[in-house]
């Protein structure tokens, strides 16, 4: 997976992209959700690979 990948999590069914990969301690994505939250903002995700299915 890469940056700007558009992925859904498996857990919750939310889809979004991914914004940022941090590698401390294992892969962490950072998925920036599809649908605004209700501060009018969209929400952040941090996610293992292993939560992820790539959307085509």
């Amino acid at each position: 997976m890469k940056i700007y990948d558009r992925v859904k999590i498996k857990k919750t069914g939310v889809t979004g992209i991914i914004v940022d990969i941090r590698h401390t301690s294992g892969a962490v994505y950072t998925v920036e959700g599809d649908a605004k939250d209700t501060s009018g903002g969209y929400p952040l995700f941090d996610c293992k690979q292993d939560d992820l299915e790539i959307l085509i």
